[in-house]
């Protein structure tokens, strides 16, 4: 007998409308975003910001199946208008960021999720700091969490670091779901494959120059690592030098011919002199890219065969799209996601030099292709317990044989 499938019914729902805490970027649409000042040059250039969050921004809006939205940022000034505004939605969700530091600043927000009675959901937010240890964070940080923590079912966080600072401010309602900007495309499916070794030509090296202790044991060996993979990929490779938010890279991007000497001065700052090494000024002229959008990165990423590199969120875009990725960690960010995503990575704090040809082997994703399907199922029955429709979809179904007719004797 044929097999068929079993299908629930189809049961329609009551419009869903969300409210998205810290938003990072315009909306265009439904669900792309771009960043701030998109455009506006000038504004682009020296605004200190990192695009990254337009990336957490845009997968958020991607896997909530929402009718309606509204954004509320820390710095809304009318909490008694912000109120009515969480309490008209079904749910407000915490976009995923690095929070849990003790320099965060929440403005407004803690005072408005306090007044309300809106159930408020964390999507993937993160502890800071340059290693695994004690973090201490404000009261303030302390009891906005706490309140999140009382009105869902579980918080979403970056890893398991994240997941233990919290519980040590007394928060144990909380489940490991690494960064959502990974499943961006919505695809369950999704697997790396490495290319043959002579068929690795376009690499993307995703740059970090400008980094401080909360990032970074040491800032200074993570330029002198970077500068120096970077140049032995510029020798074997055709190299492009993937940026997110540095201001000398974007004046060299936007060719601000008047303001290069300004951009150089910044750089020898940070030990990278563009007039001792002219390979490097050859690539800043030819080979440097900035993007305002999530979809720029997937355009740049998409002509490369590899990512390697420091920036989290243009590794991932890598890897969403199906391209390798090649991590380099340095501070307990980067390390959460490789190791909640079994990521392909490099630590920068351990005494031997990264060698690419190591990491080329036939076996460098299979760690990764199979814990990626499961972390996309984890990532869904959070939102699913936390009452949030999403456009994530489940496993395949499964085929049902019913049993025989009985027979006629």
């Amino acid at each position: 007998m044929t097999p068929t499938t079993v299908r629930a019914a189809i049961v329609p729902r009551r419009p869903f409308k969300v409210a998205i805490l810290i938003p990072a970027g315009n909306v265009v649409g439904r669900d792309r975003v771009v960043a701030y000042h998109h455009g506006d040059v000038e504004k682009i250039v020296d605004t200190d910001m990192n695009v990254g969050d337009t990336f957490v921004f845009e997968a958020t809006l991607r896997l909530i199946d929402y009718d309606e939205v509204v954004f509320i940022s820390a710095g809304d000034g009318d909490i008694s208008r912000t109120v009515d505004l969480l309490d008209s939605c079904d749910v407000a969700v915490l976009r995923g960021s690095n929070y849990i530091h003790p320099g965060m600043c929440w403005g407004r927000l803690p005072a408005a999720v306090e007044r309300s009675r809106v159930p408020v959901v964390a999507f993937g937010i993160g502890s800071q700091a340059p290693r695994y240890e004690a973090l201490q964070v404000s009261g303030e940080t302390e009891r906005f969490l706490k309140v999140v923590s009382e009105r869902c079912h579980s918080i979403g966080c970056r890893g398991v670091f994240t997941a233990q600072t919290l519980l040590e401010l007394g928060i144990g309602n909380v489940v490991p779901i690494g960064c959502p900007s990974l499943f961006r495309n919505n695809n369950r499916n999704l697997q790396i494959r490495l290319p043959a070794r002579g068929a690795i030509k376009r690499v993307g090296f995703t740059l970090a120059r400008g980094m401080c202790g909360m990032y970074c044991d040491s800032p200074s060996l993570a330029r002198a690592k970077q500068l120096k993979v970077l140049e032995e990929l510029h020798r074997s490779h055709d190299v492009f030098v993937v940026t997110q938010g540095q201001k000398s890279e974007k004046i060299f991007y936007y060719r601000l011919y008047d303001r290069i000497t300004e951009a150089k001065t910044l750089m020898q700052k940070s030990g990278w002199d563009l007039d001792r090494m002219p390979w490097l000024e050859q690539l800043y002229w030819s080979r440097i890219f900035f993007g305002t959008s999530p979809a720029d990165y997937e355009k740049i990423m998409g002509i490369c065969d590899l990512a390697i590199g420091y920036r989290l969120h243009a590794n991932i875009m890598a890897l969403s799209i199906g391209k390798p990725a090649i991590f380099h960690t340095y501070d307990s960010r980067t390390r959460e996601i490789v190791e909640h995503f079994a990521i392909p990575s490099y630590d920068i704090m351990c005494e031997d030099d990264f060698r690419l040809d190591d990491m080329l082997l036939e076996t460098t994703f299979d760690r990764f292709n199979a814990r990626f399907p499961i972390a996309y199922d984890e990532t869904r029955e959070f939102l699913v317990a936390n009452g949030i429709p999403t456009r994530m979809t489940g496993p395949a179904e499964v085929a049902y044989s019913p049993p025989p007719p009985p027979s006629a004797s």
